[in-house]
């Protein structure tokens, strides 16, 4: 009787003594990298729910409403004042996709180049907002 509780044990061992070996070396190989080092730490991207896209491409946007519409004002009006002959900006919606933009241009510049800076300003917005419909005017004060 004893032998055969004997041969049982040693049959159980047999077949669970590899299998936790096995799960004790694949759990080690896991833990470990041998190609890494301090100077080369292993970078992950955060779960964004588009498998990293919007932290690998932060200014790409993805929809049509990626960005909030105060960074969009705020964009537009960093790109305006790039233009000189600029003194105000003033950027308002109306019905989500139509950006008014009302300018302020210097009286330094006559008519003929104010009205050109104006379809400038609109030719740089509808190029970087094409969402949206842009509508340009101006005053000089």
């Amino acid at each position: 009787m004893m032998f055969i509780r004997l041969r049982l044990r040693k049959r159980r061992l047999r077949f669970l003594l590899p299998g936790i070996l096995l799960a004790a070396a694949l759990a080690a190989t896991g833990c470990g990298n041998a190609d890494r080092d301090a100077d080369d730490p292993t970078d992950y991207y955060g779960n964004d729910g588009y498998m990293g896209t919007s932290n690998t491409n932060p200014n790409l946007p993805l929809t049509g409403t990626a960005w909030s519409y105060r960074r969009d004002n705020a964009f537009a009006a960093e790109l305006l004042r790039g233009l000189d002959g600029i003194r105000d900006i003033r950027i308002t919606r109306t019905g989500g996709s139509h950006m008014h933009v009302h300018l302020e241009i210097d009286k330094k510049l006559n008519r003929e180049e104010a009205a050109q800076l104006a379809a400038r300003a609109e030719a740089v917005l509808k190029e970087n907002f094409p969402r949206y419909r842009v509508t340009v005017d101006a005053d000089q004060k």
